[in-house]
């Protein structure tokens, strides 16, 4: 078809909506089926074909989703629909949109980001102007040199916040925010904040979906000794994981051999995930590590005890919708699905086995 989805991105996209819709409550009556017709070459596309969609962000109003095609196309676009993906409008954008966001409680919030030669644009008026909140470095430290993920949290006190991952000059691993409603955004950088364990790079990041109450926002960070780790940083106080009073954190997820190198990484919390509460603090991870066959899969955090739900399996992106967790792999089309994620052995099914 000339057409690639690189990331799931919300619980509202293509087939993996269909899968999710599936899930229902324990005391939900037996699951039914019905017939979907199946995309084509004509239709079901956030863009023309022949391009790659980087990265999507879906909006919580369950139609409006952003996507990216990164260098796949020789102009500058963003991708939006309105009607979950039946129709789409192309967006000029000011930058190569490597990485896309959306607010989860205004779909005219969004921001677009290049990785490499790192740059951000923002909208308030659903991608009519884009804006640039400027050179993504703080008064201490040093600019950022590659991003890896990027996010956008619910509005407090009317103000969101936009959060970048990824590495400074030098290798150091660094999250910067900016407030998006600010008359002139101004970076921020965290890397200096107290508790913060250092690393190579933050590789991911999500805020709380209670943001305006707990105000935390969730890392994902690899190390220099190849160990990947979760990490808390709290806005009110400024700190880090300790520091801000989160016992226990760091969490060490998992060490990886010295020979291998992270490709992709992939985070989703709990719809239901609060900072303040050590019982609501939960985490699946998504992670492909070249150089290491074994490291690869899907992880779950509840808390700070990590397990191991699938290994062995390259995964691109994950997202949870509270009771169906789904996952991507990296190399191939194949989505995974669990419709009992939080039980003690939970089963992740590729799509292979679900007919």
């Amino acid at each position: 078809m000339g057409f690639k989805m690189l990331r799931i991105a919300g619980l509202g996209v293509l087939l993996v909506a269909s899968l999710l819709s599936l899930a229902q409550p324990a005391s939900a009556a037996t699951t039914s089926w019905s017939v979907v017709s199946l995309p084509d070459a004509e239709g079901y596309q956030l863009g023309p074909p022949g391009i790659d969609i980087r990265d999507l962000a879906v909006a919580s109003d369950g139609f409006t989703i952003y996507a990216a095609p990164g260098d796949s196309i020789a102009g500058k676009s963003v991708f939006r629909s309105n009607d979950t993906g039946l129709s789409r409008m192309a967006q000029n954008v000011p930058v190569t949109a490597d990485l896309v966001a959306v607010a989860p409680d205004d779909a005219d919030v969004a921001a677009v980001v290049r990785k490499i030669v790192p740059s951000v644009y923002l909208t308030t008026d659903g991608g009519v102007t884009w804006r640039s909140p400027g050179t993504i470095e703080g008064i201490v430290g040093n600019s950022a040199d590659i991003i890896y993920d990027i996010a956008i949290s619910r509005a407090a006190d009317g103000m969101r916040y936009l959060a970048i991952a990824g590495e400074e000059v030098g290798g150091t691993g660094n999250v910067w925010y900016c407030e998006i409603e600010a008359g002139k955004p101004e970076w921020q950088e965290t890397g200096s904040m107290p508790g913060l364990v250092s690393s190579a790079a933050i590789r991911a990041l999500a805020f709380s979906s209670n943001f305006p109450e707990d105000g935390t926002l969730v890392a994902m960070a690899e190390t220099g000794d190849k160990h990947v780790n979760l990490q808390i940083f709290h806005f009110t106080s400024q700190t880090w994981n300790e520091q801000a009073g989160f016992a226990g954190y760091p969490v060490d997820v998992l060490g990886y051999d010295e020979t291998g190198q992270i490709a992709s990484t992939s985070i989703a919390l709990s719809p239901d995930y609060d900072g303040g509460r050590e019982d609501s603090r939960l985490v699946f991870l998504g992670l492909t590590v070249n150089g290491d066959g074994v490291a690869g899969g899907v992880y779950r955090i509840m808390d700070t005890v990590c397990e191991p739900l699938l290994t062995g399996v390259n995964m691109h992106s994950i997202a949870f919708g509270g009771n169906a967790l789904v996952a991507a792999a990296y190399n191939d089309n194949t989505v995974y699905r669990s419709t009992n994620p939080l039980a003690r052995k939970p089963a992740l099914k590729p799509n292979s086995e679900m007919k």
